[in-house]
């Protein structure tokens, strides 16, 4: 009995300094936010060619630069969602979500919310500009996020994310004049994300998400792609849909594998990854792009590891990125062992915190891998704040941030960065590393970084 009575007495005093924590921050925040808004009135709009913040130098990176408004000037720009280089410009597509309440969860749950649409811009580095290429969603405001951009050849493509009606295909010769190739999710709204995007052999793959029947993956002729771009408005047949061709449905066997990921080609093998939040993430690969055998299943070491969340090549190797919720991620590097293929662990447990839920990102720039992590803060999403790290051989890291880039000290807790939670995007364009967040209570941000000599 005294021992129920203590563990109630300890309980409420957890809750309680818990709540007053809480409340702290939260004014705090909000005493900060009006102090930004009162700034930000006052004082004339910092322009596209403005440096508009620098920060000290991490381990491996110096000059870093925030490049873009928050947002874009649009504050309900929550995500830098997709970026890609392009034609020597550097393209972001985003997420525009209104309220972040009930937004987020809207997004996280798959069901519609309240937009105005995607938007995405490009940047000229020569001119230190942004410019708006798309807005409204391109031509439905119901599409609300462009989840991944993805030049190839000499086109560029784009995929949306769409809970009323099925995700959208993009394309793009120039990079400013958009075509609509595919509508209605491949004519399944519950197609209501595009996920990856790559060309393997002759053909252009995309994967979905599909919360009902399972992922899917589809894919088009690139020669089709182009030449359907290139052709005259007035001819472009509207059933562009008879142009692909299904390749698997139904979560390769698993409707529980409700989105393929990522898609990587790595030595002449088409590599794909899975969510499933029942089993943990299943890894398969192809050597024709259409025969797809299972090569990692059950989350590798965890049904925890639900997701297989990227997947990329460094210094020869295969690398796989995890989503884990209760333990924090991991990353896998793919190995033969006895003529099978083994993932091992190189990172785990979040790093240094179980809070540390995905590497979202990883990419490669000046012959180091880098991982952006998303923070499943334990004061809600509003105060959680990303990592970033990276390594020179895959197995020993350096911590570049583990504040989102903020300024350490006492009151930390009121700089602009609390709440940015992920890193979303990373890409080298122009032999600089650029580094798009992700955040539900601010607008995102883009930087800019170099390499250490």
């Amino acid at each position: 009995f005294f021992f129920c009575i203590m563990s109630f007495v300890n309980t409420l005093r957890i809750l309680s300094t818990t709540l007053i924590l809480s409340l702290v921050c939260l004014l705090s925040r909000t005493v900060r936010d009006v102090l930004f808004w009162i700034r930000h009135k006052s004082s004339p709009k910092p322009q596209a060619n403005q440096k508009l913040r620098k920060f000290v130098e991490t381990k491996n990176l110096t000059s870093i630069t925030q490049v873009s408004e928050d947002g874009f000037g649009d504050k309900a720009n929550r995500y830098a969602f997709a970026m890609e280089s392009f034609k020597d410009k550097l393209y972001v597509g985003t997420s525009h979500i209104k309220y972040p309440v009930p937004g987020l969860y809207q997004f996280a749950a798959g069901y519609p919310l309240s937009s105005a649409g995607a938007q995405m811009y490009s940047f000229s580095e020569d001119e230190n500009t942004w410019s708006q290429v798309v807005s409204g969603g391109l031509t439905d405001n119901s599409n609300f996020a462009i989840r991944k951009l993805r030049a190839i050849d000499d086109y560029m493509l784009a995929v949306s994310v769409n809970h009323e009606k099925g995700f959208e295909v993009w394309g793009t010769l120039n990079g400013s004049n958009w075509v609509i190739l595919v509508t209605g999710g491949f004519n399944s709204k519950n197609n209501s994300s595009g996920r990856g995007i790559t060309k393997f052999g002759d053909y252009v793959y995309v994967t979905t998400e599909n919360r009902e029947t399972g992922a899917e993956l589809w894919r088009c002729s690139s020669d089709n792609i182009k030449a359907y771009l290139s052709s005259p408005k007035q001819e472009k047949d509207k059933d562009s849909l008879k142009l692909w061709e299904q390749v698997a449905n139904k979560g390769l066997g698993d409707s529980q594998n409700f989105w393929f990921s990522d898609l990587l080609v790595f030595e002449d093998e088409l590599y794909m990854g899975t969510m499933n939040n029942v089993s943990g993430f299943s890894l398969f690969k192809s050597e024709d792009g259409r025969n797809f055998s299972e090569i990692a299943k059950n989350g590798a070491t965890s049904r925890f590891n639900h997701a297989a969340m990227l997947l990329t090549e460094f210094n020869g190797e295969l690398y796989v990125s995890t989503m884990n919720w209760v333990q924090g991620f991991s990353v896998f590097v793919l190995q033969k062992r006895n003529n099978q293929n083994v993932l091992n662990p190189v990172l785990t447990n979040g790093f240094n915190s179980p809070s540390n839920a995905y590497v979202w990102q990883m990419y490669v720039y000046k012959d180091r891998l880098y991982a952006g992590t998303f923070q499943n803060s334990y004061v809600a999403l509003r105060f959680g704040m990303f990592s970033l790290y990276s390594t020179a051989n895959g197995r020993d890291w350096d911590v570049e941030t583990d504040n989102a880039f903020s300024s350490k000290g006492i009151f930390w807790f009121l700089g602009k960065e609390v709440g940015d939670y992920g890193i979303r995007t990373l890409k080298v364009h122009n032999d600089k590393l650029y580094i798009g967040t992700a955040t539900a209570h601010n607008s995102c941000k883009i930087y800019k970084a170099e390499a250490k000599k």
